[in-house]
């Protein structure tokens, strides 16, 4: 891979792709050593996961002694969907990377990092200048 205007060389790790949902890792190359248990998955949720249109794609890995994970969700959509979007998000939980033996104990796979990122579709169901107001309020629970 191609330098960047820096002098630094990264260079891909990992990568899963599911219908509209992609994920991709680079490293810096000096520190591509200092990583271990790399993995990818993938979570359908799309018509009672039978299809990959809706879930997720994600990557785990160490870097020395610190886990790390990272999940790329595309959820359903529509203002009615909210418990459906839910289950989905719990349904990624509990499926991503248990089947791995980097788990330590019957407990879910922990990771000292987690993120969770994507398209949830969520929708809030107010006008424009009161989400505002309710953001300078700091009222994020009204949101």
């Amino acid at each position: 891979m191609d330098r960047n205007p820096e002098g630094v060389k990264y260079i891909p790790v990992i990568q899963k792709v599911m219908v509209g949902c992609y994920i991709i890792m680079f490293a810096k190359e000096e520190h591509r050593e200092k990583m271990s248990v790399i993995r990818k998955v993938k979570v359908k949720t799309g018509f009672s996961g039978m299809t990959g249109n809706k879930g997720s794609v994600a990557v785990r890995f160490n870097f020395e002694n610190t886990s790390f994970s990272f999940l790329n969700s595309h959820l359903e959509s529509g203002q009615n969907a909210q418990a459906e979007r839910m289950e989905h998000v719990r349904q990624i939980f509990n499926d991503t990377f248990n089947d791995f033996s980097v788990c330590q104990t019957q407990e879910k796979c922990f990771h000292d990092y987690k993120c969770f990122f994507g398209d949830m579709n969520f929708r809030i169901d107010l006008p424009n200048f009161e989400v505002r107001d309710l953001i300078d309020k700091k009222n994020y629970n009204r949101l």
